[in-house]
Protein backbone atom coordinates (compact mmCIF):
# COMPACT_ATOMS: atom_id res chain seq x y z
CA UNK A 1 0.00 0.00 0.00
CA UNK A 2 1.18 3.52 -0.83
CA UNK A 3 0.22 6.88 0.64
CA UNK A 4 -0.76 9.52 -1.93
CA UNK A 5 -1.37 13.25 -1.85
CA UNK A 6 -3.32 14.38 -4.94
CA UNK A 7 -3.16 18.05 -5.89
CA UNK A 8 -6.46 19.72 -6.74
CA UNK A 9 -5.71 19.52 -10.47
CA UNK A 10 -5.68 15.71 -10.43
CA UNK A 11 -8.96 14.09 -11.55
CA UNK A 12 -11.10 12.33 -8.96
CA UNK A 13 -11.01 9.21 -11.18
CA UNK A 14 -7.34 8.72 -10.28
CA UNK A 15 -8.16 9.00 -6.57
CA UNK A 16 -10.92 6.44 -7.00
CA UNK A 17 -8.57 4.08 -8.87
CA UNK A 18 -5.95 4.28 -6.11
CA UNK A 19 -8.49 3.91 -3.29
CA UNK A 20 -9.97 0.85 -5.01
CA UNK A 21 -6.50 -0.71 -4.86
CA UNK A 22 -6.37 -0.04 -1.12
CA UNK A 23 -4.04 2.94 -1.12
CA UNK A 24 -4.33 5.81 1.38
CA UNK A 25 -5.26 8.92 -0.62
CA UNK A 26 -5.58 12.56 0.41
CA UNK A 27 -7.42 14.64 -2.20
CA UNK A 28 -6.76 18.37 -2.03
CA UNK A 29 -9.84 19.10 -4.17
CA UNK A 30 -12.14 17.27 -1.76
CA UNK A 31 -11.49 19.18 1.42
CA UNK A 32 -10.15 22.13 3.37
CA UNK A 33 -6.74 22.02 1.63
CA UNK A 34 -8.24 23.32 -1.62
CA UNK A 35 -6.62 26.61 -2.61
CA UNK A 36 -3.62 26.25 -0.27
CA UNK A 37 -0.25 27.35 -1.71
CA UNK A 38 1.98 24.80 -3.44
CA UNK A 39 4.70 25.06 -0.79
CA UNK A 40 2.19 24.23 1.95
CA UNK A 41 0.93 21.18 0.03
CA UNK A 42 4.52 20.09 -0.72
CA UNK A 43 5.46 20.24 2.97
CA UNK A 44 2.32 18.42 3.98
CA UNK A 45 2.97 15.58 1.51
CA UNK A 46 6.58 15.37 2.71
CA UNK A 47 5.81 15.34 6.43
CA UNK A 48 3.10 12.71 5.94
CA UNK A 49 5.41 10.50 3.83
CA UNK A 50 3.18 10.65 0.76
CA UNK A 51 3.65 10.50 -3.00
CA UNK A 52 2.69 13.91 -4.38
CA UNK A 53 0.68 13.74 -7.63
CA UNK A 54 0.13 16.93 -9.62
CA UNK A 55 -0.28 18.44 -13.09
CA UNK A 56 1.46 21.65 -11.99
CA UNK A 57 5.06 21.70 -13.20
CA UNK A 58 5.75 24.71 -10.98
CA UNK A 59 4.86 22.71 -7.90
CA UNK A 60 7.54 20.14 -8.75
CA UNK A 61 10.31 22.76 -8.87
CA UNK A 62 10.02 23.84 -5.27
CA UNK A 63 13.43 23.78 -3.57
CA UNK A 64 11.89 22.88 -0.24
CA UNK A 65 13.34 20.09 1.85
CA UNK A 66 12.35 17.58 2.83
CA UNK A 67 10.75 16.52 -0.42
CA UNK A 68 7.77 14.18 -0.70
CA UNK A 69 8.55 10.46 -0.92
CA UNK A 70 8.05 10.70 -4.67
CA UNK A 71 6.49 13.16 -7.10
CA UNK A 72 4.33 12.11 -10.03
CA UNK A 73 3.88 14.88 -12.59
CA UNK A 74 1.07 14.27 -15.08
CA UNK A 75 2.06 16.00 -18.33
CA UNK A 76 0.24 16.58 -21.57
CA UNK A 77 -1.95 19.14 -23.26
CA UNK A 78 -4.38 21.08 -21.09
CA UNK A 79 -7.12 19.63 -23.31
CA UNK A 80 -6.68 16.14 -21.82
CA UNK A 81 -9.94 15.09 -20.21
CA UNK A 82 -10.28 13.40 -16.83
CA UNK A 83 -10.89 10.11 -18.66
CA UNK A 84 -7.72 10.55 -20.73
CA UNK A 85 -5.64 11.51 -17.69
CA UNK A 86 -6.97 8.49 -15.80
CA UNK A 87 -6.11 6.20 -18.73
CA UNK A 88 -2.62 7.72 -18.96
CA UNK A 89 -2.07 7.28 -15.22
CA UNK A 90 -3.47 3.75 -15.35
CA UNK A 91 -1.08 2.71 -18.14
CA UNK A 92 1.84 4.16 -16.18
CA UNK A 93 0.72 2.54 -12.91
CA UNK A 94 0.52 -0.90 -14.57
CA UNK A 95 4.03 -0.60 -16.06
CA UNK A 96 6.09 1.06 -13.34
CA UNK A 97 8.17 -0.81 -10.77
CA UNK A 98 6.30 0.73 -7.85
CA UNK A 99 8.95 0.16 -5.21
CA UNK A 100 11.39 2.05 -7.46
CA UNK A 101 9.35 5.26 -7.17
CA UNK A 102 10.84 6.34 -3.84
CA UNK A 103 13.15 9.32 -4.26
CA UNK A 104 12.07 10.02 -7.83
CA UNK A 105 10.20 12.63 -9.81
CA UNK A 106 8.20 10.76 -12.42
CA UNK A 107 7.11 12.64 -15.52
CA UNK A 108 4.10 10.80 -16.98
CA UNK A 109 3.05 11.63 -20.54
CA UNK A 110 0.73 10.00 -23.05
CA UNK A 111 2.63 6.93 -24.22
CA UNK A 112 5.23 6.72 -21.47
CA UNK A 113 7.04 8.05 -18.43
CA UNK A 114 10.52 9.06 -17.24
CA UNK A 115 12.11 8.77 -13.82
CA UNK A 116 14.35 11.53 -12.47
CA UNK A 117 16.17 11.31 -9.15
CA UNK A 118 15.01 13.91 -6.60
CA UNK A 119 18.02 15.93 -5.48
CA UNK A 120 18.45 16.00 -1.74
Amino acid sequence: MFRFFLDENVPRRIAERLKAEGHDVVEVAAGPLRGKPDDYLWRRAATEGRIFVTRDIGATALPIRPAPVSIILLRGPETLTAVQLDAMFGAFWEQVERNGLVGHLVSVRPGGYRLHRIRT
